[in-house]
Order: structure tokens, then sequence, then C-alpha cells
């Protein structure tokens, strides 16, 4: 589905092939996409619970449970090459003789005559599949690092303890000596290659799972997170979007930068965020929109809207037919 695709109206309605508001947003954030950052501006999470989530929600992925049950595989048969390490050596011979390297050695030292250079071969495992897989497995390790330091009780569920059994065993993969000189690397270019190589189907399991580690968050998770409160927020944001759109309005890409998700003349700040600056709902211009809190007291819904909206002009909507019949206001609050 493409982006311009899941910025209509249909991404809110009910139906096997639809998606939830939250996925339709969380699919909209452009990148370089910043997960930690993505949950903290949807959800209202400060950054620790986010990088919590971000990293349970990696750990337990589909794609990390079939790297780590490859990596046994990938280890017996992973690719490398011969290199070679040179060594002075007096008096004897231990390998291939470099003789560039021993002229210049024995010049140094006085032109001795039992100096000599050797090469020593040895297995070279840093080649790009492996250095994508040493990735892979740093991601995992890294996510076990947060998910064993956030302390809060409020995520504990029966995916903590698999999200650690996880990161231990990735934790395990990476100790092995085969990974000890190979370099980290990860990146479009490595990833398109190792996809189309010759090895390609003894690294799918990795090239599989680097998508995931830049978003790691699946349907089910993007729709448990959000309340009812939030959910129906991002439908409203969808809906605000399109309908600029819709009036020929230019919308930039979404952002999501230190709580806060912007998007050309909109900004969401989600009300479970504390000591973000500005007032939490959904501003275009000078309009402050918000829904219902759910409470049952609309009126003081109303009047907790105005409160915080300062100069701002307060709109409660409850629907897309509400954003619809304010498409005027929302034009007039960006064009001026």
């Amino acid at each position: 589905m493409k982006s311009n695709e899941l910025l209509t109206d249909r991404t809110t309605s009910a139906g096997p092939e639809s998606v939830s508001p939250s996925e339709a947003l969380w699919n909209l954030i452009d990148h370089p996409f910043r997960p930690i950052e993505a949950v903290r501006s949807l959800f209202g999470l400060n950054p620790d619970a986010a990088r919590f989530v971000v990293a349970r929600e990696l750990l337990t992925s589909d794609e990390s449970e079939r790297l780590l049950d490859a990596c046994p595989e990938l280890v017996r048969h992973m690719r490398n090459g011969i290199g070679a390490t040179e060594r002075r050596s007096a008096g004897a011979v231990t390998g291939p003789i470099s003789w560039h390297s021993t002229i210049a050695a024995r010049a140094a030292a006085g032109f001795p005559d039992d100096l000599f250079v050797c090469a020593r071969p040895y297995r070279d495992f840093d080649l790009p599949e492996n250095q994508l897989f040493k990735h892979a497995l740093s991601e995992l390790v890294d996510a076990g690092r947060y998910v064993s330091a956030y302390a809060d009780g409020s995520f504990s569920d029966e995916r903590l303890s698999v999200a650690r059994e996880q990161a231990r065993r990735a934790k395990e993969y990476l100790a092995l000596r085969c990974f000890d000189h190979v370099k980290p690397v990860h990146g479009p270019g490595t990833l398109r290659r190792i996809a189309r190589g010759k090895d390609r189907v003894l690294y799918q399991p990795v090239v599989e799972f680097v998508p995931r580690s830049i978003r790691p968050l699946g349907p089910w998770a993007l729709t448990h997170l959000a309340d009812r409160r939030s959910a129906l927020q991002h439908k409203i944001v969808l809906a605000v979007l399109a309908t600029l759109r819709r009036e020929g309005i230019p919308i930039r890409p979404l952002v999501a930068r230190n709580g806060v998700l912007t998007a050309g003349p909109m900004e969401y700040r989600n009300p479970g965020a504390r000591g973000l600056p500005g007032a939490h709902g959904i501003r275009v211009g000078e309009l402050l929109l918000d829904v219902p809190d759910f409470s049952g007291d609309e009126e003081g819904a109303r009047r907790r809207l105005g409160q915080r909206s300062g100069t701002l002009t307060p709109l409660m909507v409850r629907s897309i037919t509400d954003v619809d019949q304010h498409t005027e206001r929302l034009t007039a609050a960006v064009t001026g």
C-alpha cells in the first residue's frame, strides 16, 4: 500500500483489508524512521517506556524468531575468505615470505640476513553478509538491555520472559569467535546486494529481519497500545490530513520528533505526554481540535479543551463527519 493511498478516509474503515488508524499513521511517518520517537508521538509514552515497547516488540517478532532459529545453520556456513597478516620473524620462516616487506624491514634494521616478514593466513569473516548478520544480532542484544533496564511493571506480560530469552540467545551467538573481527554494518545498498547475491537463501532470515528492526511494531501492538481516546484522535488526524489534501493544500510527510507528530501545518500531541510545550490535541494553524475524553462529561471536556487552548480556537470533533463539516475552517486556518 502506497503512502498516498494510506492518507484517505478508508484507512479508518472497518473491514478485513483495512488497517487501524494507529497503524496507518505509523506507516506514514517518513524516513529516517526513529521507532522510539514514533511511539512517543503516537501514544504519549515517556522515552523509557517507548524504548521498552520498541525493544520488546522487536525481540518477540516473528522475524527475530526466524533469525535466531536460523543462527546454527548461518554460523555453520558463514561466508568467508582467506586473509593474511604480516609478521616479522628472526632466523625462521613461519609462512610465505613477503619479499617487498622483508627488504624494507631489513633496510630499516641494518640489513640482517635472518630477518623475514612472513604472511600468516587466516579465515576472514569480515564480509558484507556477516557484517549485516552481526548488526542484526547486535540489535537484539541492545534491545535486551532496554528490556532488562526498564523496571515499570505496567508493561510486564508473558512476552517479557520471551523477550529476555531471545536477547540471551542473540548474545550467545554474538560471542562466537567468528564475529570477533567482523564490523557490524547495515545500509540499503548492503541489503540489496545480499538479497540478490548467491548466498541469498542462507542469509534470507537476516535480510528479512532488518526492515522489522527499523519498524518493530506490528498491527497487534499498534492497535493495543492506543486507548480509546488515542485511537479516535489518530482517526481524526488522518481525516484532517485527507481533508487538507483534498482541498489542494500540500502536506509534507509525517515526522515524529520530541513527542510531537508533525505534517506541515498539522501538529499532534497525545494527551498522555507530560511536560511537552504546547496544548495536547490536534493543532491546525490557530485551531486546536480534540475528541471527547470518554469521561461521560462532554461539557466538562469542552471546558477543559477551552482552558488549555490559550489563544487558539478550540474545536471538539467526534468523527470524520465532524471534520468534513469544518472543511472551510480547516482550510482557512492554513491559508489565512
